[in-house]
């Protein structure tokens, strides 16, 4: 059972779900009656109503689903985008009931739970069918209008996006503007439904048929200029209002219908979900339905009671993810999820910046990464040293010699990492990895500095062989505890896909470990400089890398399964190929593993 839990915006939900995506219950508390009357959500409300909504809301589900939280073996929740104040909420809950029970923690993409969201299965007669991937997805929501790729659980590429105002909040707006009440995409769509004469208003199909972005920022200002040119009896008209908002709606169902069909078609898949909160407006279903039928495309428009925002979707992607090995251990770390909101899909993330020393600082002359004059142990009458002296000369012997010089060396002591990373790699290599040689810290090496997640696995090592050719080696700087599963041993606890991955593709060891204080703000975590050199002939790449990464998410779902049970393999199969069949795959040398695949024993 995975408990799902929901805080992204101003919706509180739980839902208890099983890993096959079985909703056994789901539970919404929605704030829509507080931020009714500002005509919008207000962040610090909506943050401290999901305080007070939590806990019932959470008990709420697991009365429903008949289970208590021992019978959970996984918590998932939103971790981004969203409003940063909620999303706060809803993960330090999550974390609170994972790291007491001891159980994984699986941080959910909101937009990833929604176009997941047509494989939950209910007694309502919610199911995929035959739903695969990959597939096209249109997210449309009140903060996203998306069009995507997806080709597995969380594995998402943009194909098209809104350039300025999301389908959602360009409804909220319209309605605002007519004097409707919040929120306001359910009235048009309530209204729209008596319009007799829509074709009266003339608006926009922005971006109609130019490539896959929308836009419907121009749909508005159309709008507002519509509204002006009206009189007051107009506006009074409750006839002229329901034609104005049919065809509002019109514009705006044209323009999602006909990119998401020719996403499918420039795509060359011909199966489409559509999923959100707007997925929930009758005409957009209507329309999108036909068309598709129309196109010979097959379309899964998501069940109502599954498009605005509901923790279902969450525990169901949370249990997707599971199978795939991803999520944090609770009692046994630090771990934190990282609670800021995503931007757009295409940009990249700013990696944390690390703050230096102090000591270092005072020898380059930082300023701005001083200690407080209390902490640093200099007289209050000692003058500042000048320019020329923050970058001292070292002193004794060239090279550094067995006694450094005292506080004038200390910056160059740092400023020679070659030693140092050649002690530390001795003193701190993890499990049975080999030291680095000293040579791996000397020179101009590219890094890669980032907070990557602790799920981290195959998919960045398909990046770094994109590397193959133009640099031999990398370093990058990682959470302790993902440093350690990535270069650990066989038969070690970490043990697992990262692991098995590496040691197929490249060399990698731990060279340093950074305390928390390095960084700036500081974090909960210690994190670990490793350096990973990529095999000019790995042993596995290309095709065969990806068919290979599919094996090891099958021999490695359930920590507890046998190879036999995870592999579906009849046991006498297994022992000709000189494999244990009631062995577990952390207990197996990464060649085993790899010569099990090569044999064809077990179909990928």
């Amino acid at each position: 059972m995975i408990l799902g839990i929901e805080s992204s915006c101003d919706e509180t939900a739980a839902a208890v779900v099983t890993r096959g995506g079985e909703v056994r219950s789901s539970v919404v508390a929605s704030q829509v009656p507080i931020h009714a009357r500002f005509g919008g959500v207000v962040p610090e409300l909506a943050s401290r109503n999901h305080l007070l909504a939590a806990e019932p809301v959470v008990q709420q589900a697991l009365a429903d689903a008949g289970v208590a939280l021992d019978d959970i073996e996984a918590v998932a929740v939103t971790a981004g985008p969203g409003l940063s104040g909620c999303l706060l909420v809803g993960l330090q809950v999550a974390k609170a009931l994972a790291w007491s029970r001891g159980i994984p923690l699986v941080a959910v993409d909101h937009i990833d739970a929604h176009v997941h969201a047509p494989f939950l299965r209910d007694a309502e007669g919610a199911g995929p069918g035959e739903l695969a991937f990959p597939y096209v997805a249109l997210a449309v929501s009140g903060g996203h209008t998306s069009v995507y790729r997806v080709d597995g659980p969380g594995q998402t590429t943009v194909l098209g996006q809104t350039l300025d105002d999301a389908a959602g909040e360009a409804f909220d707006k319209v309605a605002k503007m007519m004097g409707l009440p919040y929120p306001g995409g359910v009235y048009i769509d309530r209204l729209a439904k008596t319009a007799t004469a829509p074709e009266r208003f003339d608006l926009p199909r922005p971006m109609l048929s130019r490539g896959l972005d929308f836009s419907f920022s121009g749909l508005k200002t159309a709008v507002r200029h519509a509204l002006d040119d009206l009189d007051d009896a107009a506006r009074a008209d409750d006839g002229v209002m329901a034609d104005l908002a049919a065809a509002a709606q019109e514009a705006i169902v044209d323009v999602l219908v006909a990119k998401a069909l020719r996403a499918c078609e420039e795509s060359g898949i011909a199966r489409l979900v559509v999923a959100g909160g707007v997925a929930s407006n009758s005409r957009l279903r209507e329309r999108l339905t036909a068309a598709a039928a129309k196109a010979r495309i097959a379309a899964w428009v998501t069940p109502g009671r599954y498009c605005t925002d509901n923790a279902a979707m969450v525990a169901g992607l949370g249990g997707a993810l599971l199978e795939q090995g991803q999520g944090l251990r609770g009692r046994s770390s630090s771990r934190s999820t990282s609670t800021r909101p995503r931007g757009r899909r295409d940009e990249g993330r700013q990696a944390p910046r690390a703050a230096l020393p102090a000591r270092s600082a005072r020898a380059a002359g930082d300023r701005g990464h001083r200690r407080p004059r209390a902490q640093r142990g200099r007289p209050r009458d000692r003058p500042r040293r000048g320019r020329a002296h923050r970058v001292p000369r070292p002193r004794g012997r060239p090279g550094g010699g067995a006694r450094e010089g005292r506080a004038g060396d200390r910056g160059a002591r740092r400023a020679a990492p070659g030693r140092r990373c050649e002690r530390r790699s001795r003193r701190r290599a993890h499990g049975g990895s080999r030291g680095a040689p000293a040579a791996a810290c000397r020179g101009r090496l590219p890094v890669v500095v980032g907070n990557l997640p602790y799920n981290v696995g195959s998919a960045i090592y398909r990046r770094l062989l994109e590397l193959r050719g133009k640099v031999a080696r990398i370093v990058l700087m990682l959470q302790k505890e993902v440093a350690e599963r990535i270069v650990a041993t066989a038969g070690g606890r970490a043990y697992g896909i990262p692991s098995v991955t590496t040691a197929m593709t490249a060399d990698a060891w731990i060279v340093l470990d950074v305390p928390p204080s390095a960084f700036a703000p500081r974090p909960k975590v210690s994190s670990s400089v490793i350096l990973v050199e990529l095999r000019d002939t790995p042993l596995v790449a290309g095709e065969e890398l990806e068919r290979f990464e599919r094996f090891l998410q099958r021999a490695f779902q359930g920590r507890r399964k046998t190879l036999q049970n995870a592999l579906d393999v009849a046991p006498e199969v297994l022992a000709a190929q000189g494999v244990d069949p009631q062995a577990r795959a952390e207990q197996i040398a990464p060649e085993a593993l790899l010569a099990l695949f090569r044999s064809g024993v077990v179909e990928v």
